[in-house]
């Protein structure tokens, strides 16, 4: 699965709580593909100042709901159940992707 796990905040921050990051996340289709495409603005406090950058747009594939359930059960051999990350509804069998595009796996290893 994708390093974020398809998890995106509207805000993050770093450790120290001096650069704050907005993102505007939305679903996007290009090519028969989806995509979630976010703006970013970066606000940095360091120094006494506020600097404000825009970190531009960043599209990050999403793959399909149902190849992802398959990677999980050739992997483990055994059922795998998908939920909404969000509303933790399973996510059918048949279904291409979820509400919150954020999901979680259970497999089970046979």
């Amino acid at each position: 699965t994708p390093d974020h796990l398809r998890w995106y905040p509207n805000m993050v921050h770093s450790g120290d709580q001096e650069v704050i990051s907005l993102r505007s996340p939305e679903l996007i289709e290009r090519s028969g593909s989806m995509f979630l495409r976010s703006d970013i603005v970066n606000l940095c406090f360091r120094e006494g100042k506020m600097k404000v950058s825009c970190a531009g747009k960043h599209d990050r594939f999403l793959p399909p709901v149902n190849r992802v359930r398959t990677y999980f059960e050739k992997a483990f051999g055994g059922r795998v159940d998908l939920y909404d990350a969000i509303t933790l509804e399973p996510i059918p069998e048949w279904a291409d992707s979820c509400v919150s595009t954020r999901y979680l796996v259970v497999a089970q290893k046979s």
